[in-house]
Protein backbone atom coordinates (compact mmCIF):
# COMPACT_ATOMS: atom_id res chain seq x y z
CA UNK A 1 0.00 0.00 0.00
CA UNK A 2 1.50 3.55 -1.07
CA UNK A 3 2.33 5.82 2.21
CA UNK A 4 0.27 8.69 2.91
CA UNK A 5 2.09 12.36 1.96
CA UNK A 6 2.96 13.15 5.69
CA UNK A 7 4.09 9.92 6.46
CA UNK A 8 6.12 9.64 3.13
CA UNK A 9 7.61 12.93 4.05
CA UNK A 10 8.36 11.71 7.49
CA UNK A 11 9.97 8.81 6.47
CA UNK A 12 12.42 10.73 3.65
CA UNK A 13 13.86 12.85 6.73
CA UNK A 14 11.97 16.71 5.12
CA UNK A 15 10.35 17.38 7.87
CA UNK A 16 9.50 16.62 11.65
CA UNK A 17 7.28 15.02 13.50
CA UNK A 18 6.28 18.66 14.86
CA UNK A 19 5.91 20.13 11.57
CA UNK A 20 3.60 17.75 9.91
CA UNK A 21 1.48 18.22 13.18
CA UNK A 22 1.06 21.85 12.57
CA UNK A 23 0.77 21.21 8.58
CA UNK A 24 -1.97 19.07 9.29
CA UNK A 25 -3.28 21.23 12.13
CA UNK A 26 -3.29 24.08 9.38
CA UNK A 27 -5.22 21.84 7.06
CA UNK A 28 -7.76 21.54 8.94
CA UNK A 29 -8.09 25.41 9.09
CA UNK A 30 -7.87 26.77 5.42
CA UNK A 31 -9.21 26.48 1.76
CA UNK A 32 -6.53 26.85 -0.77
CA UNK A 33 -7.21 29.52 -3.43
CA UNK A 34 -9.19 27.95 -6.88
CA UNK A 35 -6.19 28.39 -9.19
CA UNK A 36 -4.07 26.07 -6.90
CA UNK A 37 -6.56 23.40 -7.20
CA UNK A 38 -7.13 23.48 -10.91
CA UNK A 39 -3.14 23.31 -10.89
CA UNK A 40 -3.11 20.60 -8.75
CA UNK A 41 -6.14 18.70 -10.58
CA UNK A 42 -4.38 19.21 -13.87
CA UNK A 43 -7.17 21.55 -15.23
CA UNK A 44 -4.27 24.36 -15.50
CA UNK A 45 -0.60 25.00 -15.09
CA UNK A 46 1.08 27.20 -13.44
CA UNK A 47 1.83 29.41 -15.56
CA UNK A 48 -1.54 29.97 -16.93
CA UNK A 49 -2.62 30.81 -13.81
CA UNK A 50 0.02 33.09 -13.45
CA UNK A 51 -1.90 34.52 -16.92
CA UNK A 52 -5.14 34.46 -15.15
CA UNK A 53 -3.87 36.60 -11.74
CA UNK A 54 -1.84 38.92 -14.09
CA UNK A 55 -5.14 40.00 -15.84
CA UNK A 56 -7.49 39.52 -12.94
CA UNK A 57 -4.91 42.39 -11.42
CA UNK A 58 -4.77 44.46 -14.46
CA UNK A 59 -9.15 44.67 -14.31
CA UNK A 60 -8.79 45.46 -10.35
CA UNK A 61 -10.10 41.77 -9.40
CA UNK A 62 -13.17 42.89 -10.64
CA UNK A 63 -13.71 39.48 -12.69
CA UNK A 64 -13.79 36.23 -9.79
CA UNK A 65 -10.71 34.25 -11.03
CA UNK A 66 -12.47 31.07 -12.21
CA UNK A 67 -15.25 33.24 -14.26
CA UNK A 68 -12.23 35.05 -16.16
CA UNK A 69 -10.59 31.62 -16.45
CA UNK A 70 -13.36 30.65 -18.44
CA UNK A 71 -14.10 33.81 -20.62
CA UNK A 72 -9.61 33.50 -21.55
CA UNK A 73 -10.34 30.17 -22.67
CA UNK A 74 -8.59 27.76 -20.34
CA UNK A 75 -11.61 26.25 -18.71
CA UNK A 76 -14.91 25.17 -19.00
CA UNK A 77 -17.56 26.31 -16.39
CA UNK A 78 -18.02 22.70 -15.39
CA UNK A 79 -14.28 22.64 -14.61
CA UNK A 80 -14.91 25.60 -12.60
CA UNK A 81 -17.43 24.26 -11.02
CA UNK A 82 -15.54 21.12 -10.18
CA UNK A 83 -13.02 22.83 -8.43
CA UNK A 84 -15.07 25.13 -6.44
CA UNK A 85 -16.77 22.45 -5.12
CA UNK A 86 -13.13 20.78 -4.17
CA UNK A 87 -12.06 24.18 -2.88
CA UNK A 88 -15.27 24.34 -0.64
CA UNK A 89 -15.10 20.39 0.78
CA UNK A 90 -11.61 20.04 1.03
CA UNK A 91 -9.21 20.91 3.86
CA UNK A 92 -6.28 21.37 1.67
CA UNK A 93 -3.74 19.24 -0.04
CA UNK A 94 -0.68 19.09 2.51
CA UNK A 95 2.35 18.47 0.09
CA UNK A 96 1.01 22.46 -0.95
CA UNK A 97 0.36 23.05 2.55
CA UNK A 98 3.68 21.84 3.29
CA UNK A 99 5.25 24.45 0.67
CA UNK A 100 3.29 27.44 1.78
CA UNK A 101 4.33 26.52 5.34
CA UNK A 102 7.58 26.69 3.78
CA UNK A 103 8.18 23.65 5.66
CA UNK A 104 9.43 21.58 2.04
CA UNK A 105 10.16 23.02 -1.19
CA UNK A 106 8.52 22.50 -4.16
CA UNK A 107 11.78 20.11 -5.04
CA UNK A 108 11.10 18.16 -2.14
CA UNK A 109 7.01 18.08 -2.67
CA UNK A 110 8.01 16.59 -5.60
CA UNK A 111 10.66 14.49 -4.39
CA UNK A 112 7.95 12.92 -2.06
CA UNK A 113 5.11 12.74 -4.42
CA UNK A 114 7.93 10.19 -6.90
CA UNK A 115 8.72 8.14 -3.32
CA UNK A 116 4.75 7.54 -3.24
CA UNK A 117 4.42 6.02 -6.35
CA UNK A 118 7.41 3.67 -6.02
Amino acid sequence: MALKFGEAVLELGLITSEQLALALEHQKLGKFPLGQILVHNKMLTPSQVEDILAEQRSRDGQIPFGDLAIQMGLITSAMRDEAIGYQKGSQGILGDLLVKLGFLSDDQRNQVIRYQLI
